[in-house]
């Protein structure tokens, strides 16, 4: 089957960026801050679609911010891994975030050197 055994981890897979990721903006915020006001992080040079997904579900009390001072309990954090263009291995800004999402769009052999990087 297509289903892992990986403890303290969701392993989410899809066929479309947009939809995943304000699904996983949506799930977050239920589980973290149904009425409390949060915030999506992104490490620049991010993915565009960060904020579109975040535009898309149309989620109340929830803002893009490039802030990195905030009460990590209030933000759900992007880790696009490895990044792109730059193709490093950057850890989250907010490790104690709400919601750390691994975007692991790029993590391919063909694609990055996956052995420097390791998984998050």
């Amino acid at each position: 089957g297509n289903i892992a055994n990986l403890p303290n981890k969701n392993l989410v897979i899809g066929s479309g960026a947009t939809e995943l990721i304000g699904a996983a903006i949506f799930a977050c915020k239920q589980m973290h801050g149904k009425n409390k006001q949060m915030y999506v992080y992104a490490r620049p040079p991010y993915y565009s679609g960060y904020t579109g997904g975040l535009l898309a579900v149309g989620v109340a009390n929830v803002s893009f911010t490039s802030s990195t001072d905030l009460d990590p309990s209030s933000v759900i954090e992007f880790v696009a891994y490895p990044n792109n263009p730059t193709n490093e291995f950057n850890a989250p800004v907010y490790p104690k975030a709400a919601c750390v999402i691994h975007d692991q769009v790029y993590f391919w052999p063909s694609l990055s050197d996956i052995k420097k990087g390791g998984a998050p």
